[in-house]
């Protein structure tokens, strides 16, 4: 008998010891699930900003995103001393970078809204965060999923252990008490082969089928307990498989109400109801059914018009109608008894027990999943299970929403900019139509001018050549001023001819030696440049494609104005060139007298000069033709300088291929 007392106190100690570990593996079980509640949950508001972009929604995704820390902590806690330590430490510590994601996404939408960013440039910030964000949170809710996988597992071994240890001892005392009793030893031998092999089928994954223990002992209680805890496994898996399957539904379906099957099928397979239906309140305030099960429709032996226009613009009556005007979940396993019956019109299956939950958005309960006819009636964790499954339900019918209206803008976006774009492309085409028939014109015109202005300009200088001392002083200061206008308007018909002929014929652009483009410049300035004593100076300059002819008298140009600007000493001019990027770029610079900076745009511009015309001669064309045969050739051209200074003039060409 002392043995006997000895093994069964072994007997509660091990079941003791083993009780505790399956506690440590069913609250880690917990942990896991509410972790992966929480994190798809925070993918769903995430989706849901996106659409509706308000602060109450941006509120919840916080708070949801502090519960996603708070349950990773307690992850680190439960797990700790496993192998997932280090993982769980990883996925904690690019939260704060979720969050401070987040906040871009809001600060994007703000900038958007106040016009600080274009709608493209908005929309390609929000992609690039958005794929970022949906990476990091789909990471935590798989390795969520996958602690919970592992959870159930370590239950189930935990329960396995604790059944399979005390099966042995128990065989032990068994043996120990046969002497007492032969009966005693049946019942408790039955009893725990029987656990033994309840304890087999879950480890093989069988949560379906219970241990059959009877009568009223310790073994049979030790077999309920091991049933309900199978049970509990087994529901909390079947929940989280069916969250699953309805945000899979939301990721990948062309229609609402294929959410919404699959919401009301996992309803009736975790509650073990009959029939139900799921259905969302219209902008008149009635109900209209988005899911009805199969042996609802099955059951109904109502006429089919009358049926159908029962599935829609329903008044909300009864205790389903209640749950939605309250907002709060109806419990009711006697409707005859409940005080809102209405009772069912002729044909509808009988209700014999109820039970409805509210689909709540933005704290307004906007649709019911409503199930009837349990075996046994609902209980308590029924209106937990479904109210979950509801708020998942919401969340992934948000996020499908969110998807759809944004497809839907960036449809619109796309078609806007393609219209733009084809707006552009006609405004730039009679732009390029316009500007060559300005360019014949001026280039006509110019031509055209030459002929008579040279008569005028020949018999006007025959008076000054055989009148001048003959008449009066005045007449030989008219004779001075028709002489000198002819000049200055020949040479400004000339410079207006030359910039014509930019861009309309010249030679095609092929290879050039920039060096020979600029020997041939100078040549053309031997005269000036020998006059002004001035030294014309350059680096090695590689080649690049262009009009030989335009870049020769790109460079005339610049160093003619260089010679022109010049101060009291010789101009000295130095040409060289810089590979930045994909470019050249070419600079021109000199000692003259330089100018003021705020005039570094508008001496590009036609006709525009900083000095007087008595001081240094010009029409003021030279750069705005230099400004046009960069452009010709795809660069840019600018100027810097201060007064008394120097000027430095550069210009870009790209450094390979056509120019653009």
């Amino acid at each position: 008998m002392a043995a006997t007392i000895v093994v069964a106190a072994v007997v509660i100690t091990a079941s003791t010891l083993v009780l505790s570990r399956a506690s440590g593996a069913s609250r880690r079980l917990e942990t896991a699930s509410e972790l992966s509640e929480a994190a798809f949950e925070r993918i769903a508001l995430r989706s849901d900003w996106l659409l509706l972009h308000n602060e109450r929604t941006a509120r919840q995704w916080h708070a949801v995103h502090e519960r996603v820390i708070s349950l990773l902590k307690d992850a680190d806690r439960e797990f700790a001393g496993g192998d997932h330590v280090a993982k769980i430490g990883l996925l904690l510590g690019y939260q704060p970078a979720v969050g401070e994601g987040f906040d871009r996404l809001e600060a994007n939408w703000q900038a958007l809204q106040s016009g600080a960013i274009d709608a493209i440039a908005s929309q390609r910030v929000e992609d690039q965060i958005v794929g970022d964000l949906t990476a990091k949170a789909q990471e935590v809710a798989d390795f969520s999923a996958q602690l919970t996988n592992e959870s159930r597992q370590e239950l189930s071994s935990a329960i396995r252990l604790g059944v399979i240890l005390p099966t042995v001892l128990v065989a032990l005392l068994a043996l120990l008490v046969v002497a007492d009793t032969v009966v005693v030893s049946v019942w408790v031998l039955k009893g725990m082969d029987a656990i033994g092999e309840g304890t087999r089928r879950v480890a093989e994954g069988d949560l379906e089928t219970p241990i059959e223990v009877r009568g009223r002992n310790e073994i049979a209680e030790a077999a309920a307990s091991f049933n309900r805890m199978t049970e509990r496994v087994k529901s909390k898996g079947e929940i989280l498989e069916g969250f699953n399957l309805v945000f899979r539904t939301g990721l990948t379906t062309e229609d609402e109400e294929d959410i919404a099957r699959a919401c009301l099928s996992v309803a009736e397979r975790i509650s073990g109801a009959r029939f139900g239906f799921l259905g969302m309140v219209n902008e008149k305030g009635l109900l209209d059914t988005k899911s009805l099960s199969e042996p609802g429709w099955a059951e109904c032996m109502m006429p089919e018009t009358q049926a159908v226009r029962m599935i829609n613009d329903m008044e909300l009556t009864s205790f389903w109608g209640r749950v939605i005007k309250e907002g709060k979940p109806q419990l009711v396993n006697d409707p005859a008894s409940d005080p809102d019956t209405t009772g069912t019109p002729v044909g509808h299956p009988p209700i014999r027990s109820f039970l409805g939950v509210p689909l709540r958005w933005e704290d307004r309960a906007v649709g019911v999943i409503a199930l009837a006819n349990k075996e046994g009636g609902f209980e308590e964790e029924d209106v937990q299970d479904l109210d979950a499954l509801g708020a998942a339900f919401m969340e992934a019918l948000g996020r499908y929403r969110a998807e759809v209206e944004l497809r839907l803008r960036r449809e619109v976006l796309e078609e806007l900019v393609t219209e733009r774009t084809a707006e552009l492309h006609e405004a730039m085409a009679e732009l390029e139509r316009s500007n060559a028939e300005l360019q014949q014109f001026a280039y006509v015109a110019s031509h055209d001018l030459q002929e008579p202005l040279r008569m005028i300009s020949s018999y006007v200088q025959l008076l000054a050549d055989r009148y001048r001392g003959r008449l009066d002083d005045d007449a030989d200061e008219f004779i001075g001023y028709a002489v000198d206008g002819a000049e200055r308007m020949q040479t400004l018909i000339s410079d207006l001819l030359a910039l014509s002929r930019v861009g309309t014929g010249g030679e095609e652009m092929k290879p050039t030696d920039v060096n020979v483009a600029l020997g041939r410049a100078r040549a053309n300035l031997a005269f000036p440049i020998e006059e002004s004593g001035a030294v014309i100076t350059s680096d090695t300059l590689p080649s690049v494609m262009a009009d030989e002819t335009n870049l020769s008298q790109l460079f005339q140009n610049l160093i003619g104005n260089s010679i022109k600007f010049r101060g009291s000493e010789p101009p000295r001019v130095h040409v060289s060139a810089n590979l930045e990027g994909g470019e050249w770029v070419f600079s021109v610079k000199d000692s003259g007298i330089g100018f003021d900076p705020r005039h570094s745009e508008r001496i590009f511009d036609i006709f525009q000069r900083l000095n007087p015309r008595g001081t240094y001669k010009g029409t003021g064309i030279g750069l705005a033709i230099s400004r046009k045969i960069v452009e010709q050739h795809g660069g840019r051209i600018w100027a810097e300088s201060e007064p008394g200074e120097g000027a430095t003039f550069y210009f870009t060409m790209p450094a390979e291929g056509e120019p653009e």
